[in-house]
């Protein structure tokens, strides 16, 4: 313990904890000396990973009742006279507010900018001071000064696996990290499910739209999927090439005139690339992509017979309808694959993904389930757990779907089961004359504005033109009022 001198707090014989642990860390670059100097001349060291100090009111109460009963260890700063605080800028700043005016330390020399990042790395680790955002940069820090993975992980204690993984949140932008660490407490396993993305741009960009874990979530789902499709496309793209089939962006408005084309062979981007084409190639045939599908299409010969006005609407209203079907089933694919991912983050204990707790939720979910006459049973989930059908289970099996199924909240799972019923209905919200049908549209408008409270959102290139579909707006729907 050091004595008072001047305005500091007095010692006592029997000290109280200072409330600060003391360091293990050894410094070799010292004269082993302690000298008292005036706090006026102390400065937080500007490349301290730690920012916030955090409440050091009984750090306060302490030093001012029992004095400093640890030595600071400082570094000689750019201006002469003046020292940074290396090790105890806690106590440093309590002193201050205790009102003291000198304090003890123990000055180090001849250490690299990176030994004194890793020594503050250190010392805050030690106490678990640090934030993961904080030991990202510090991490970062150190090495953009020479380190490595492997001499940071050495400096700190902590794996190769997680210095890397803060490498990458390092290279996030860091007033956007700090927006979301503030507003709604982005989780490391949210950062971790972002380190999916590979475009760090991207990963900004996502981070920066969302306002909760379960929309980031969302998009990186929407974005992986994304990112496959364009893998899928690209494979198909070279398939298509080398048999000679050219690409026509206009012919995705005539997939469902069955006047003009019919459809060869349809690719979905969601699955796995193909690795040859398994139809016979022939001339004339083309390909086009809608949505997540790529179709091929041979085209017919023209019709000599020249079509009535009628017939040409007619024509139009029945290719409406088919694309508004088309569409609807992408919907409830959105729909159907969110909720999966949901049941499965809840089944496994993760939180996230929404509460789902409230009368309202559950509610809202079963009176969807009753408009469009929905069922449940065991073998509508065992496709989320396991790859293979409720009658291949064995009897462990079965109980284990149970096991998980009984952690997913009520309202989740009566969601599903609507969807799946959506899913096999195949009820149009379209009628087959052209018009908008409100109530065959009502169980998708309603679980849509379920699973939004949740956190669902349709790919942003696509919500306005599906959000039209679901909400009669559509100009799919306007071949009648023409």
């Amino acid at each position: 313990m050091f004595d008072k001198k001047e305005n500091s707090a007095a010692g006592t014989d029997a000290p109280t904890a200072e409330l600060e642990i003391r360091s293990d860390i050894s410094i070799n670059h010292t004269d082993g000396k302690i000298k008292m100097i005036e706090i006026e001349n102390l400065l937080h060291h500007p490349d301290n990973p730690r920012k916030a100090i955090g409440d050091i009111s009984e750090l306060t109460d302490s030093i001012r009742k029992n004095g400093i009963m640890q030595n600071l260890t400082v570094i000689q700063s750019d201006k002469i006279g003046f020292f940074y605080v290396l090790i105890g800028n806690r106590r440093f700043e309590a002193a201050k507010r205790a009102g003291l005016e000198v304090l003890p330390c123990l000055i180090a020399e001849g250490l690299s900018k990176a030994e004194q990042v890793g020594i503050m790395l250190e010392e805050n680790m030690q106490r678990n001071d640090l934030t993961v955002i904080e030991q990202a940069q510090g991490f970062q820090l150190m090495f953009d000064l020479g380190e490595t993975v492997q001499t940071i992980s050495q400096r700190t204690g902590f794996s190769e696996t997680t210095v890397r993984r803060r490498l990458n949140i390092a290279q996030l932008d860091s007033d956007t990290l700090r927006k979301a660490h503030e507003e709604w407490q982005v989780s490391l396993d949210d950062l971790r499910e972002l380190e999916k993305i590979k475009n760090v741009k991207k990963r900004n960009e996502l981070l920066k739209r969302s306002h909760s874990s379960s929309v980031l979530k969302n998009f990186i789902i929407n974005e992986l999927r994304e990112e496959k499709a364009k893998v899928c496309k690209a494979a198909i793209d070279k398939l298509m090439k080398s048999a000679g089939i050219p690409f026509d962006a206009e012919a995705r408005n005539i997939i469902w005139d069955s006047g003009k084309v019919e459809t060869v062979k349809k690719f979905d981007l969601t699955a796995d690339p193909p690795i040859k084409l398994t139809f016979k190639v022939e001339d004339g045939m083309i390909y086009t992509q809608s949505y997540q599908t790529i179709y091929v299409l041979r085209k017919k010969k023209k019709e000599k017979k020249e079509l009535t006005e009628e017939e040409k609407k007619q024509r139009k209203i029945k290719s409406n309808c088919r694309q508004v079907f088309e569409i609807t089933k992408e919907i409830v694919k959105e729909m159907r694959y969110y909720l999966e991912q949901l049941i499965k983050e809840k089944s496994s204990g993760l939180m996230g993904g929404g509460n789902f707790c409230s009368d309202r939720e559950l509610r809202f979910a079963w009176d969807i389930l009753m408009d469009i006459h929905g069922t449940a049973g065991l073998n509508d989930f065992v496709g989320i757990f396991m790859d293979k059908s409720y009658y291949q289970l064995t009897d462990d099996e079965r109980e284990t779907v149970r096991k998980k199924l009984k952690r997913v909240p009520v309202a989740l799972q009566i969601a599903h089961v609507a969807v799946h019923a959506l899913e096999i209905s195949r009820s149009m919200i379209e009628s087959y004359s052209g018009y908008y049908d409100a109530s065959a549209a009502k169980g998708y408008v309603d679980l849509y504005n379920l699973l939004h409270m949740w956190g669902f959102r349709f790919p942003e290139d696509r919500e306005q033109e599906f959000e039209d579909v679901l909400e009669g707006e559509s100009e799919l729907y306007s071949v009648n009022n023409e």
